[in-house]
């Protein structure tokens, strides 16, 4: 980790590990290699009969100098979860039959799920793609148990037996996807409004190190206040 060529060997080893399973999405790096973000897919499992196609990060940081060298590596910062209605209903809407093709119409909402969670946004918030609107909330994660033998025995856990929640119990999940042909007229008006603010134009990139802009900070207001009306 001490020097360029060693954190990009590094890098590219991750990416090659994900590209082997399948799974890559893209893959962003900075400061001469100390600080990496790796994009990829997988499935997240919420309780018996019930999964997430999931968007994840790898990101790794090295610090420090000469002897001092610090490394801190997180392989699942998990950007968004995808629910099965919203890919059903991309399969409908847009024709397309293979899951990379669904991701790729999907892409442009992964920046806008990354920014929610970097602004710590809570509650709903309307991406508008160019063939329609997709509906993502920021919320608490729903409980589970990590064994499935657990669930069935003692049920699901009582939220009250927890604390309130921090931010790292929060997720964004994208419940749905609604087309421009099968979009009510309230729906319409709201991605109207969105696109006129260029909010389309200015989404954010994913994987990426960079804060939001101004104009995106702006923009995922407006995403967030906007109701169907």
């Amino acid at each position: 980790m001490a020097n360029v060529k060693g954190r990009k060997r590094y890098v590219d080893a991750c990416i090659k590990d994900v590209r082997k399973w399948g799974r890559y999405l893209g893959a962003t790096a900075r400061d001469e290699y100390r600080e990496a973000l790796i994009a990829h897919y997988g499935v997240i499992d919420l309780g018996p009969n019930r999964t997430l196609l999931a968007i994840f990060q790898h990101h790794f940081r090295v610090s420090g100098k000469r002897r001092a060298w610090e490394f801190e590596e997180n392989p699942d910062q998990l950007i968004c979860g995808i629910e099965e209605h919203a890919l059903q209903r991309i399969a409908q809407r847009s024709g397309k039959k293979e899951l990379l093709d669904f991701l790729d119409v999907l892409s442009p909402v992964w920046g806008w799920c990354d920014a929610a969670t970097k602004a710590r946004l809570h509650g709903r918030f309307y991406v508008p793609l160019l063939g329609g609107l997709v509906i993502c909330s920021r919320e608490v994660a729903p409980l589970r148990w990590s064994n499935p033998e657990d669930y069935e025995r003692f049920g699901a856990p009582n939220p009250a037996d927890f604390p309130s929640p921090t931010e790292k119990d929060y997720f964004v999940r994208v419940r749905t996807y609604l087309s421009w042909d099968t979009m009510r007229p309230n729906y319409r008006r709201l991605w109207e409004r969105l696109a006129e603010n260029e909010t389309i134009e200015i989404a954010p990139r994913c994987p990426s190190l960079r804060n939001l802009s101004v104009a995106q900070a702006d923009a995922l207001k407006l995403m967030a206040s906007e109701h169907p009306s």
